[in-house]
């Protein structure tokens, strides 16, 4: 059975309803205990980068993928794992999750965040 899940990408003042969310941080600033930002100054940023170049999205996207699961998934990246257990908890406790970075509404590796905490709270 394939499971639903809540996964929206939210651009300006679009209604919000429960569940994980994916902002944009030009567009809405986080200011909610459930609000967490997830770009390159968060531990679950994306270490790699477009350097500009919009043609890398998709495998930096990839890439975010298997570094979630080969480093914050397997412990080996501690201070990653500490901040998914983070986000996690406040999911479970509040019911709803906002998690910014820059690139929504386009692919972003946050999406690999959303999808893994919808799939494991």
């Amino acid at each position: 059975m394939k499971r639903k899940t809540r996964l929206q990408v939210i651009v300006g003042d679009e209604v919000e309803q429960m569940g994980v969310s994916i902002h944009n941080l030009r567009n809405e600033k986080p200011h909610k205990i459930t609000d967490v930002k997830c770009d390159r100054s968060s531990p679950l940023g994306n270490p790699v980068g477009l350097q500009g170049d919009e043609s890398k999205r998709d495998w930096a996207c990839n890439h975010y993928a298997d570094w979630f699961k080969k480093e914050v998934l397997s412990f080996n990246n501690w201070p990653a794992y500490e901040e998914l257990m983070r986000i996690r908890h406040l999911y479970r406790t509040h019911g709803e999750l906002r998690i910014f970075c820059w690139c929504a509404p386009l692919r972003c590796h946050t999406q690999t965040i959303a999808t893994w905490l919808e799939s494991n709270s």
